[in-house]
């Protein structure tokens, strides 16, 4: 499945799996009639930022034919800068399409919204006014979003994500140890997770709205600060792209607190990020979230563990838990310094400094040459037999970075995002224990439609016009309703027009919005329009991939 979805500036996403939240005023619409009595509306708590208030959230249908619109309203609203619900339906009956915000609270340009249609029965959507600190909300009654729904069966899509304790790399913490103290201490890292508190779910919207735009880049923010939790992607910037690290761990990340382990051997320690402690590791403690220091809003929450009685040479290691199961490890501290190898790389990268909380940066076109030096035999880096390397993660099948030499290590285009090189030498891990990576994504994957360049009828326009937003819409001028348009797809929607592998249309579902503006489809991506303005064309395909949308204006001719 193809989980790779489109981003536009406007901030459409597909999310994953939301878990619930709070409510209010839940109800049908004004002048109730049987189609809205089939949706029932959850407006979420944390919509209310910067002691924002409402009175009342309902529903309202407009039934069009072979698709149905559904309003979500609001009245007596006080300063409303945010919108978090969602919207259960039948699937028996209809198909979830678009979310669309209103212009009621402000320009589009200035809202994030996420959407995630991938459980049959519910709709979760939210948006926020970005830099809401300064910027006005809704006061009144209004129409805030429009979902439209397709009068089919909604896919079978899987229904909720599989919960647990944060698995990927970017989740694992760094741990640090104080002999003098006896105190183990570590931050909080949870991708994705930017309220910080304690799963991945559609209200870490805000803290980005908060501070879109905010950038160091080239650099990357203060580790411990809370614009490095909320800095998704690790870029040094806060922009569109941080919406993707939510998606990706989005309710399939939920954290209690941390498991603390201790053993003499270094190869009691996990040796993948889901896999058990060996058998002489030993739980030291535990340390529940709720004992976390630090104000999200201002830094990234900490973690510390005081061990009663340490061991001389013992290593330890924390592990995210959810109560029931253990995330990633952290790295190992402790242990014996003098007989720990030494890890280094040759020619590091001009940016960070190859931890996980500030990773090497670097094109995927790069080759690394690294060196394991012992402190009793010296240079290891060659011995195949008494020297383990290890990369994390490790894109099952895909061929995405390999050992030229022990090494020397290659990655190709298959890698993206950031992996960490671990080696040992007879058991012992080095210190430091590991160098992280960050490789330069080069994006593959998604849904793009884009007017058929074969076909004729669509206007001649620049190759960066390609209706795209509502600023440079495709201006169709027959004088008559009969004149068909068609579409291709490809699965690269990072580069606008025809340049990724082709997508059959006809295994797609397309539609326009609104919906008045078809005439009809003539066969699925080729239509005809009635005389409208600001509207859109978009397209979904069977894994619920939700294209770009290509914006068209028909105006007849004088």
């Amino acid at each position: 499945m193809n989980t790779r979805t489109w981003l536009v500036l406007s901030a459409m996403f597909l999310l994953l799996a939301v878990s619930a939240c709070g409510t209010q005023n839940m109800g049908a619409a004004d002048n109730p009639n049987r189609e809205a009595a089939r949706f029932s509306l959850n407006v979420w708590d944390e919509s209310y930022v910067g002691g924002a208030s409402a009175q009342d959230f309902s529903v309202r249908t407009e039934d069009q034919g072979d698709s149905v619109l559904v309003d979500v309203n609001v009245a007596g609203a006080q300063d409303l800068k945010a919108l978090y619900f969602d919207l259960a339906y039948d699937p028996a009956i209809y198909r979830p399409m678009v979310v669309e915000p209103t212009k009621a609270m402000g320009d589009k340009g200035n809202l994030l919204q996420l959407t995630w249609l991938k459980e049959r029965g519910k709709v979760y959507h939210g948006q926020v006014i970005t830099n809401y600190e300064w910027r006005k909300g809704l006061t009144g009654d209004a129409t805030v979003a429009q979902v439209l729904f397709l009068k089919q069966p909604a896919v079978n899509n899987r229904t909720i994500s599989a919960i647990g304790p944060p698995v990927a790399n970017s989740s694992s913490t760094t741990l640090a140890w104080d002999s003098g103290t006896s105190t183990l201490s570590w931050l909080y890292f949870n991708t994705g997770d930017y309220d910080q508190n304690g799963e991945v779910n559609i209200a870490d919207l805000t803290p980005l709205g908060a501070d879109f735009l905010e950038s160091v880049a080239p650099a990357t923010f203060p580790i411990d600060g809370h614009l490095s939790a909320v800095d998704g992607d690790g870029n040094g910037e806060l922009n569109i792209a941080d919406l993707t690290p939510i998606g990706a761990n989005f309710q399939a990340n939920a954290l209690g607190g941390y498991n603390i382990y201790e053993s003499l051997a270094a190869t009691d320690a996990p040796s993948t990020a889901t896999g058990p402690n060996g058998a002489g590791a030993s739980l030291t403690g535990s340390v529940a979230f709720a004992d976390a220091t630090g104000i999200p809003a201002d830094v990234r929450k900490a973690f510390s563990f005081v061990v009663g009685a340490p061991v001389p040479n013992v290593f330890y290691w924390v592990r995210p838990t959810d109560g029931t199961g253990d995330g990633i490890a952290s790295n190992l501290v402790g242990g014996n310094p003098a007989n720990a190898p030494v890890l280094a790389i040759l020619n590091p990268p001009g940016t960070g400094n190859g931890t996980p909380g500030s990773p090497y940066i670097c094109d995927v076109t790069t080759d690394f040459q690294f060196t394991l030096t012992d402190p009793v035999d010296g240079d290891v880096s060659a011995d195949t037999t008494n020297t383990v390397w290890s990369a994390n993660p490790v894109p099952p099948g895909s061929g995405a970075f390999t050992q030229a030499s022990p090494t020397l290590w290659n990655f190709n285009d298959a890698f993206t995002g950031t992996v960490t090189i671990s080696a040992s030498y007879n058991g012992t891990p080095s210190n430091p224990s590991s160098i992280s990576l960050r490789i330069n994504p080069i994006v593959t994957g998604g849904l793009e439609i884009y007017p058929d360049p074969a076909d004729t009828d669509w206007p001649a326009i620049s190759p960066i016009d390609l209706g795209t937003g509502h600023d440079n819409p495709y201006f169709v001028l027959p004088n008559d309703d009969t004149t068909e348009y068609s579409f291709k797809a490809d699965d690269d929607p990072d580069t606008v027009g025809p340049s990724g592998t082709p997508v059959d249309v006809t295994t797609l579902t397309w539609t326009a919005f609104p919906a008045p503006f078809l005439v009809s489809w003539v066969t699925e991506g080729t239509f005809t329009s009635n005389t409208f303005t600001n509207a859109y064309i978009v397209a979904q395909d069977p894994d619920t991939n939700t294209s770009n949308h290509v914006y068209v204006e028909r105006h007849n001719l004088p």
